[in-house]
């Protein structure tokens, strides 16, 4: 599995902006190595993707604060979410 394991591992870790900055060194090297992994591999899928794990919450999900490893789970998901 290679860097796709790795890039979830690092995102249990994040706390800060350095970390989430070292989280998008990993998910751009995930998106190279591991090309047959990502169901999002264009721009506007991605972008769906983000927009899609976004818009469909709950009204206690619309109260969560965004942290660092909240953008990087959001990105996670569009790798995948349709």
């Amino acid at each position: 599995m290679g860097a796709n394991s790795n890039v979830y591992k690092f995102y249990e870790t994040i706390k800060n902006k350095q970390d989430f900055e070292e989280f998008l060194s990993l998910l751009k090297k995930d998106f190279k190595d591991n090309p047959d992994t990502w169901e999002n591999d264009r721009l506007e899928l991605f972008l769906d993707g983000i927009y899609g794990y976004n818009f469909g919450t709950t009204d206690e999900e619309k109260d969560i604060k965004p942290t660092w490893s909240l953008f990087a789970e959001m990105l996670l998901a569009a790798k995948v979410f349709e």
